[in-house]
C-alpha cells in the first residue's frame, strides 16, 4: 500500500515536470518569435523615424539600449522562476524523505507483540521443553 502511494506521487511528479518543461518551452519559443518580428519590423521602423530626428548611428544605439533591457527583463524574470522551483524543490525533499520515513514504517508488521505477551511466550516454550525433556528421559 505504501509503495502504491510512493509510486502514484512519482507519477504526480513526472507529469507535472513535464507540464512544467512543455510550458516553458512553450513561452520561450513564443517569446523568439515575437522577438523575431519585433527585430525585423519594429526595430526598421523605429530606426528610420529616429534618423529624422538624430544621427543614424545614435538612433541604432538608442534601439539596442531598449532591446537589451527586454532582454535582461526577460532573463530576470526566468532566473527569479528557477529560484521559486529550487526553493520548492528543497521543500519538496523535505516531505519526500518523510513520507519514506511513514513508508517504512508502514511496511513494518503493525502488531508486534507486547512485552508480557512474548515473556508468557517464552515461558510456555520452555515449559514445553521441560516437558518433552522429561518424556524422552522417562523411556
Amino acid at each position: 500500500m505504501a509503495l502504491g502511494q510512493i509510486r502514484r506521487l512519482a507519477e504526480v511528479r513526472v507529469k507535472r515536470a513535464g507540464q512544467r518543461l512543455g510550458l516553458r518551452a512553450a513561452l520561450a519559443a513564443v517569446a523568439a518569435l515575437a522577438f523575431v518580428v519585433f527585430l525585423f519590423f519594429g526595430l526598421a521602423a523605429l530606426a528610420v523615424w529616429m534618423m529624422h530626428s538624430m544621427r543614424p548611428e545614435s538612433a541604432l544605439l538608442v534601439i539596442a539600449g531598449g532591446a537589451l533591457v527586454v532582454m535582461l527583463a526577460i532573463l530576470l524574470a526566468l532566473r527569479l522562476e528557477a529560484r521559486k522551483h529550487r526553493r520548492l524543490a528543497a521543500q519538496r525533499q523535505s516531505f519526500d524523505q518523510q513520507l519514506v520515513r511513514t513508508a517504512a514504517l508502514a511496511a513494518m508488521p503493525s502488531k508486534m507483540p507486547s512485552r508480557p505477551v512474548a515473556g508468557l511466550g517464552l515461558v510456555a516454550i520452555g515449559a514445553l521443553l521441560v516437558v518433552l525433556g522429561k518424556r524422552r528421559n522417562d523411556d
